[in-house]
């Protein structure tokens, strides 16, 4: 195996490892902060509670609770944003890698 195929599956594999890793943390983190509201807005529906935190995700401070998101949770939003961003951008990312390596490189 040459060095350009072992590229291509170190590559292949760092993307889809990123995109599972950012698939797991929107997971926790967002279940993490739905229960720190859980704890301080004990009279919040779990609907409200999760618009909550996508609108504390967003920056956009709708209610009392994604304001007290963004006020006591600025790290964990932040890495919450980057999970999201991450998420979005590795399939695409993939699929031009698998691409690349199927029709240029031969390495499929």
């Amino acid at each position: 195996m040459s060095g350009l195929y072992l590229t291509f599956w170190i590559v292949l594999g760092a993307i889809g490892f990123a995109f599972v890793l950012a698939v797991q943390m929107r997971g926790v983190i967002g279940m993490a902060l739905k229960r720190a509201l859980q704890a301080k807005f004990t009279d919040l529906e779990i609907a409200d509670q999760r618009k909550a935190v996508v609108d504390a995700g967003n920056l956009s401070g709708a209610s009392p609770a994604s304001l007290h998101l963004i006020d006591t949770y600025p790290n964990q939003l932040s890495q919450l944003r980057l999970a999201r961003l991450v998420s979005k951008i590795a399939p695409f990312l993939l699929v031009i890698v698998l691409v690349v390596g199927r029709w240029y490189m031969g390495a499929i």
